[in-house]
């Protein structure tokens, strides 16, 4: 999950954003303070969504983009990054002047853990602003909304060194794994797999019903897909099934459709498939298994 430090609140929900920005002002797409102009204090905190689907995942990290301008003895206090969970600081990062390049942008990355009660892989529900499974919880009153763990990233600023902060990107094992590239090999072998196995292979049918956290990792699996059997290939399209922030998932998935599940049709209508494991195989899908789904 992205979150961008000038962001403000965003009622089309295509973004996510900071509901708290305390000391300085926006400066391009960066949150800024000021030596001698903004007083020392928060820069930045709340961030909504403000928890995670977290797929079964109980390790994060918060990765606080951010830069200094001017001259800053390496000793001086700049500023400190900190990550709470359910009203606890469950770890921080201070910064110093010697901890910076001066005028470039840098990453500082700030480790944690979430308890493992968290239900993993929830589903969101129409109304509710999707990417975090507290705010389902809330609204359908399957279990108690404080029982999930409520995530806050917050910055604060010593007042002493003109200071940038870009954005704040939260991510699990998985993503970090999946962004490293060491996953880019296997996506591309399955790719060409896929194409010369399934001659009546049309599309990539990606992660079932993702929530929003999961969007950009889909899109990050669709380019390595493309980039493999060439953009204008139209094999090389992804798709999956999905029923809510149509935009977003568009944007950031770069899917080649937007696929809508009529379950109320198609519940008095399987796909030949389901019945039919012998046609499942021939189109490469995977064989309906009943205490699966």
């Amino acid at each position: 999950m992205e979150y961008e430090a000038e962001q403000s609140v965003d009622p089309t929900r295509q973004k996510n954003y900071f509901s708290e920005h305390g000391t300085g002002q926006v400066y391009g797409t960066a949150w800024q303070v000021i030596t001698g102009m903004n007083q020392a204090g928060w820069m930045v905190g709340s961030p909504v969504p403000d928890s995670i689907c977290n797929y079964g995942q109980t390790s994060y990290t918060a990765t606080f983009t951010m830069k200094v301008t001017g001259s800053v003895p390496p000793t001086r206090s700049v500023a400190r990054c900190e990550v709470w969970v359910s009203g606890s600081r469950v770890n921080f990062l201070d910064l110093r002047g010697l901890d910076f390049s001066i005028g470039d942008p840098k990453d500082f990355r700030v480790s944690f853990t979430v308890p493992s009660g968290m239900a993993p892989g929830t589903v969101p529900s129409p109304g509710v602003l999707y990417g975090g499974v507290r705010e389902y919880l809330a609204a359908t009153g399957r279990a108690s909304a404080s029982s999930v763990p409520k995530l806050d990233l917050r910055v604060y600023w010593y007042g002493s060194v003109t200071t940038y902060l870009d954005k704040v990107i939260v991510t699990d094992r998985p993503a970090d794994t999946l962004w490293a590239g060491t996953k880019d090999a296997a996506i591309k072998r399955s790719a060409k797999d896929s194409c010369a196995r399934y001659p009546a292979h049309e599309r990539f049918y990606l992660l079932d019903e993702p929530l929003v956290s999961a969007f950009k990792a889909f899109g990050y699996v669709g380019s390595r897909i493309r980039d493999t059997l060439g953009s204008s290939n139209e094999k090389a399209g992804t798709l999956t099934a999905t029923y809510h922030s149509f935009s977003r998932y568009l944007d950031e998935t770069q899917a080649c459709q937007l696929m809508m599940d009529p379950y109320f049709i198609w519940s008095a209508i399987p796909h030949p498939s389901v019945t039919d494991p012998g046609l499942a195989d021939s189109y490469g899908f995977a064989r309906w298994d009943s205490a699966t789904y």
